[in-house]
């Protein structure tokens, strides 16, 4: 699995989020609507596994500590 710049990405790595997709906003909770926001403008993230449907799941701290997975396409990831 390759990141935006075409760079592997393996279980463990840091990441950024380059945006957050509407389509993984819509639905969720406000306060997880923000705390995705923040980490799309910059925060660092673990990528922690993949799923069938050739998506990285990656691991954060919003702002107040609260720990978050989501799902996202490797395109919209950028190793760091």
């Amino acid at each position: 699995m390759l990141d935006v710049n075409g760079k592997p990405l393996v279980d463990g790595a840091s990441v950024r989020l380059l945006h957050a997709p509407p389509e993984l906003l819509h639905g969720l909770p406000s306060e997880d609507q923000e705390a995705i926001q923040w980490a799309a403008r910059g925060a660092s993230m673990r990528l922690v596994g993949k799923d069938d449907y050739g998506n990285v799941e990656l691991e954060f701290k919003d702002f107040s500590g609260t720990r978050h997975w989501i799902f996202v396409r490797p395109t919209i990831v950028m190793a760091i």
